[in-house]
């Protein structure tokens, strides 16, 4: 009897032991709202932590930095500066956008503009002597350029200039017999009705308007256009922007109906599927000058010296047999000042005289065609061609060249024979030509250029490459 009641205390203890928390604790961590607690018996240990308050925000409620929770709601932006073009709306207290930038009138009127610079793009335009017809063509922008500075005005602190040429290339049919017209816009792409009303023309031809940028309005922002018919059917157009730096609203657009357009109009009541506009990259960075390719890119190298009888070929008058000529070139000379020339201060005068002198057999046999000769740029000779023209009394062929970064439009150059020595005399037929070639104090691009006048037919850079011609740099 006493060993079963043993046995039964020993298993009661047993239970006992093995029941409560008298086993070791394992203890969870007190929280911001419950106290340290076991895991396993649930007993409790001190207090709750209590919440750590991070302060209500613009964005977002009063909230527990160490558990989330949220208290309350938050407080809302405060005051916002004012949306423009560029930027949003921004808290004034926070500094976060709140809304979007105002949306630009392009995007508004749901005018499309393209930025690929060398892509021939298709529209068509009227024709200019006969308007009942149409012609299709191409219209391509190229030679991109950012400069600090330009000739024809001053460029204020904090503006930038950028330059770009338009081609507008009709080849059809009634382009050739009819020419065609197609006029170009300068726009804003933020705010057309703004460009337009401060848009104002000065006597030199320069404009003058207002953008608006990071919600600065910037009141001298100026524009300028050089324009040549390079033939019936080829125009060739420069646009010049001097806008703040940085700015990407420009821009430049063709093939819109102009005959519609009335006072009080803006581009969007005008623009069509047909229309064409360009939109010119943001106005930073580096210095760009994308010009054509210069005589020394080309290989050619330039080494003709004053009073030095140079071989020349030439065309007797037959038109097949050719002659053997010697050219010298003599009396370079370089001034600011010419008696008899129009001066233009910042630009100097240049001149060179070449001296023909046929006398071979052929040349006596056959008679002689007078000297083919050219004159070229060094740097950029596409430049000059395309922005050649008459002056108004058509006594200089003016054109532009760009030296250390700046479009100098204001070059000239004119060739004078002397004709008092066109003859044959002892057996020689000699021809006399003066040079001259108004361009930037200090350029050294004006060329010279003797040419087989049977090769009329080819390029300049072939004519250049030809082993045959003569150049002459009046550098």
């Amino acid at each position: 009897m006493k060993k079963k009641f043993s046995y039964g205390m020993m298993m009661a203890l047993s239970c006992v032991l093995l029941t409560g928390c008298h086993l070791k604790h394992e203890w969870l961590e007190a929280t911001c709202t419950e106290p340290k607690t076991c895991t396993v018996g649930g007993e409790t240990e001190g207090e709750a932590l209590g919440h750590t308050w991070a302060e209500a925000t613009c964005a977002l409620p009063k909230t527990c930095s160490v558990c989330g929770e949220t208290e309350g709601e938050p407080l809302g932006h405060g005051a916002l500066t004012e949306a423009n073009y560029q930027q949003a709306p921004v808290c004034t207290v926070c500094g976060e956008t709140a809304g979007e930038p105002l949306t630009a009138d392009f995007e508004k009127w749901a005018l499309t503009c393209h930025t690929d610079f060398d892509t021939p793009y298709t529209y068509e335009a009227p024709c200019y002597y006969d308007e009942s017809l149409v012609t299709t063509g191409t219209v391509t922008f190229t030679d991109y350029m950012l400069t600090d500075r330009f000739e024809l005005f001053d460029v204020p602190e904090g503006y930038v200039v950028q330059a770009i040429t338009i081609i507008q290339d009709f080849t059809d049919e009634n382009a050739q017999n009819y020419s065609f017209r197609s006029p170009i816009c300068n726009e804003d792409y933020y705010n057309i009705t703004g460009h337009d009303d401060s848009f104002v023309t000065d006597d030199d031809n320069i404009d003058t308007y207002a953008v608006s940028f990071n919600g600065k309005d910037y009141t001298e922002c100026h524009s300028y256009i050089q324009s040549s018919y390079l033939s019936y059917e080829k125009r060739w157009i420069r646009f010049y922007f001097c806008v703040p730096e940085g700015y990407d609203g420009t821009v430049v657009g063709v093939g819109y109906n102009d005959d519609a357009w009335e006072d009080g109009m803006h581009i969007y009541d005008v623009a069509n599927d047909n229309t064409v506009f360009f939109r010119l990259p943001a106005a930073s960075g580096e210095p760009v000058n994308n010009a054509a390719k210069s005589l020394a890119e080309l290989g050619i190298t330039i080494d003709t010296e004053e009073n030095t009888a140079y071989d020349y070929i030439g065309l007797c008058s037959d038109d097949t047999a050719k002659t053997l000529a010697s050219l010298t070139f003599s009396d370079y000379r370089i001034t600011e000042n010419e008696e008899t020339l129009e001066n233009i201060d910042g630009y100097e005068w240049r001149s060179v005289h070449a001296t023909v002198v046929f006398s071979d057999e052929n040349a006596q046999m056959f008679g002689v065609y007078y000297p083919a000769s050219r004159f070229i740029d060094f740097y950029n000779d596409a430049l000059k061609i395309n922005s050649l023209h008459n002056n108004d009394d058509k006594t200089l062929r003016l054109y532009t060249v760009n030296y250390n970064g700046t479009d100098y439009v204001k070059c000239a150059f004119f060739s004078q024979d002397n004709w008092d020595t066109v003859q044959w005399k002892d057996n020689t037929y000699t021809v006399e030509t003066d040079f001259y070639f108004r361009v930037p104090i200090g350029y050294d691009g004006a060329v010279v250029c003797f040419y087989d006048r049977s090769l009329i037919e080819l390029t300049t850079e072939e004519l250049l490459m030809n082993e045959s011609s003569v150049l002459f740099r009046l550098d």
